[in-house]
C-alpha cells in the first residue's frame, strides 16, 4: 500500500498499522487526554523511498495532528518546555550580536535567553498556543501568536538572518508549507536551523513512547531526510549536529533496553488489542525503575553507543 510522500511528494509505503485504542489508552492513561477527535480509526504509518520521511496518517489520508486544547494540557507540564536544551547551545554559536533571529513554534521563548543582547532585541518568536505565549509575557518576552505560513506572507519575508525551530516540524501535517515559508523568511545568505528527534538516536528503540506519536509527533526524521531538504527547496547544506548520547544515557535508557530483553518487540506500540502487552512493558519498566541497582547486577544488557535525543540540521539560503 502506498501514498504521496508530505515532504517530497514521492512514493511512500507503508510500514505499520497502528492501533488507535492503544493509543488512546496510553494517552488517557497519561495524561488524561481523550484523542479520539484526531483519529476516527486506526493509523497508517508510511516510509518514503526517494527523502526517506516517516509519517503517519489517518486511514481517510487526513493527518492526526493536536490542536491547541490538546496542547494546553501538555503546557503545564514543568518539564514539556524545558528552559535548558542542549541544542540551544549549538546554535547559539551561529549567532551574532547583530543577527535578526526567528523562532518558529517557540513556546515560552526559552531559546531567547541564550542570545546576543543585540539579538535579543531583533528576536521574533511565533507561537499559536495562548499558555506559551502567557508564559513569554510573564518574562517579558513579547511573541506573536501567527502561523509561519501566514506571517511569510504579511511582512517577514527576508527579514531574517537566522531562523529556527526546535522540536517543532515533527508536529506539523504539512512540513513542506512550514520549511518553506521559514525559507521565505531568511535574507540570502540566512541560515535555517532544524532540530528533531533523531531517528537515528536510542528513540529508535522505544516502544509505546506515546510522545513520539500522533497527535503529538506525525512525523519522524532520519540523517537521510534531512539532508533531502536541501535538495528539495535548493538550499546549501552546511552540517548535522548530533546530541551526544551520554547526555541522555540515563537510567530511563537502560531500562528501555533491559526491557526489550523481556519483551521482543520492533513496532511502534504494542499491538495487543486486549492491552496486556502494555501492561507488561509498563510493569517491568516500573519494577526496573525502582530497583535499577539490584538489576543491573543480575542483567548484562548493552546500551547501544547510539547519538542523543536531538538532531539539528543547519541550511544555508542560496538565493
Amino acid at each position: 500500500m502506498q501514498t504521496k510522500c508530505i515532504l517530497c511528494g514521492g512514493k511512500s509505503n507503508l510500514l505499520e498499522k497502528v492501533s488507535k485504542q492503544i493509543i488512546k489508552n496510553l494517552y488517557l492513561e497519561r495524561f488524561s487526554i481523550d484523542i479520539d477527535r484526531f483519529m476516527p480509526d486506526d493509523l497508517y504509518y508510511y516510509s518514503c523511498e526517494e527523502c526517506d520521511l516517516r509519517f503517519f496518517t489517518n486511514l481517510d489520508g487526513s493527518f492526526p495532528g493536536g490542536d491547541e486544547a490538546f496542547y494546553n494540557v501538555l503546557n503545564k507540564l514543568d518539564w514539556y518546555y524545558s528552559l535548558e536544551k542542549s541544542e540551544y547551545e549549538y546554535v547559539k554559536t551561529f549567532i551574532n550580536e547583530d543577527s535578526k533571529v526567528l523562532e518558529v513554534g517557540c513556546g515560552k521563548a526559552a531559546f531567547c535567553e541564550y542570545l546576543p543582547n543585540g539579538a535579543k532585541k531583533n528576536y521574533v518568536g511565533l507561537e499559536f498556543s495562548t499558555d506559551a505565549i502567557k508564559q513569554a509575557q510573564s518574562r517579558g518576552i513579547s511573541i506573536k501568536q501567527a502561523f509561519v505560513e501566514d506571517y511569510a506572507e504579511s511582512g517577514g519575508g527576508g527579514q531574517f538572518d537566522r531562523v529556527c525551530s526546535f522540536q517543532v516540524l515533527e508536529h506539523v501535517s504539512n512540513p513542506y508549507s512550514f520549511l518553506n515559508a521559514q525559507i521565505k523568511c531568511l535574507k540570502k545568505g540566512g541560515l535555517l536551523f532544524v532540530a528533531v528527534p533523531s531517528e537515528e538516536g536510542f528513540m529508535r528503540y522505544v516502544s509505546n513512547e506515546i510522545l513520539n506519536c500522533p497527535p503529538h509527533h506525525v512525523s519522524r526524521y532520519t540523517d537521510k531526510a534531512l539532508h533531502k531538504i536541501a535538495e528539495i527547496f535548493q538550499l546549501e547544506f552546511v552540517e548535522i549536529w548530533h546530541e551526544p548520547s551520554n547526555l541522555t544515557k540515563t537510567n530511563w535508557q537502560r531500562m528501555i533496553f533491559e526491557a526489550r530483553e523481556f519483551i521482543k518487540n520492533d513496532k511502534l506500540v504494542l499491538r495487543d488489542e486486549k492491552y496486556e502487552g502494555i501492561m507488561k512493558i509498563k510493569c517491568i519498566r516500573r519494577l526496573m525503575h525502582s530497583f535499577n541497582k539490584r538489576w543491573a547486577k543480575f542483567i548484562n544488557v548493552k546500551v547501544p553507543n547510539d547519538y542523543g535525543h536531538t538532531v539539528v540540521a543547519v541550511y544555508k539560503k542560496k538565493f
